[in-house]
């Protein structure tokens, strides 16, 4: 009884350090070779490393893993097309690249995954009108066979997927194609973003045309205006290291910005930039070091 109630204690402490998750899920795609359906397996494990390693978590993992994670990607992910290269949505079952192109290679930009000139070409297929609808970033290019403006995640536009990878783009130095995207979203949703709408193309429509189910207002759509703002100034807060960074990118892929009202653990702040990017100024009230490109204001 004592032998068996140590082997199940064992057990759970096991698990609690290494949990496995088998997903299976089917990815509809067009493009991808004989024009059948990708039917791909997805196992991951969630370790707890905190207590395993002990430390930094953040540091073990750039410090490790990295720059491994990147060539790993570079030689599993991308494919190319009559237009370039670009990474693939998935791996299937065999580790082949799934090859339809969506606004999910936008969420690569500015974290450090890829190399400058892999984000440039990442940023040209966003700009590209098959992704690019006018009214911000199609979910699947245009070109696909699964492709329809309408389809959930097949063609329709999200204003937060757009809003992730127009961050993407103004951190990654690629703020011409922000400023575009940026553009499109605030044309198509004025001061009320709804969920989604349609991926028909502007020029082509008398205006957006309506998800019929979309919610509006919706917490993630709400969430990509903050999204969109904190790109165009360029903010990185560090409260608990008393810094808040301003790099905004140059030129201003949304002209001169002039925000106040933020606050910043708790206290206002207010920053402004030209249309060049420089800051203009930058009024912060709670205790921390404002660092502007290289430059310290108290």
């Amino acid at each position: 009884r004592a032998d068996e109630e140590a082997a199940t204690a064992a057990s759970a402490a096991r698990r609690s350090q290494v949990r496995t998750v088998d997903r299976s899920e089917r990815i509809r795609t067009y493009n991808y070779p004989e024009n059948r359906i990708a039917d791909h397996r997805i196992g991951f494990k969630a370790y707890n490393l905190d207590q395993v390693l002990g430390g930094d978590l953040s540091a073990v993992i750039s410090a490790l893993q990295a720059a491994d994670l990147a060539e790993r990607f570079r030689a599993s992910f991308w494919v190319e097309d009559a237009q370039g290269r670009y990474p693939a949505i998935a791996l299937d079952a065999d580790k082949r690249p799934v090859d339809t192109l969506t606004s999910n290679i936008g969420h690569l930009l500015g974290c450090g995954l890829l190399n400058p000139d892999e984000e440039r070409l990442v940023a040209d297929r966003l700009a590209a009108p098959d992704m690019n609808s006018g009214y911000g970033l199609r979910t699947m290019s245009s070109t696909s066979g699964g492709y329809w403006p309408l389809r959930y995640h097949g063609g329709s536009v999200w204003a937060h997927d757009t809003a992730i990878a127009i961050s993407g783009l103004s951190r990654s130095g690629n703020s011409a194609v922000a400023a575009q995207l940026a553009e499109g979203l605030l044309a198509a949703t004025g001061y009320r973003l709804p969920e989604l709408y349609s991926g028909a193309a502007r020029g082509t429509v008398p205006t957006v045309v309506p998800y019929p189910a979309a919610c509006r207002p919706q917490a993630w759509s709400a969430a990509a205006a903050v999204s969109v703002l904190a790109a165009s100034l360029g903010l990185a807060p560090d409260v608990p290291n008393g810094v808040l960074r301003l790099d905004p990118p140059s030129p201003s892929p949304f002209g001169a910005v002039s925000a106040a009202g933020l606050t910043l653990a708790g206290r206002p702040l207010a920053v402004r930039i030209d249309a060049n990017g420089a800051v203009v100024s930058a009024e912060a009230e709670a205790d921390v070091a404002v660092i502007l490109v290289g430059h310290v204001v108290v």
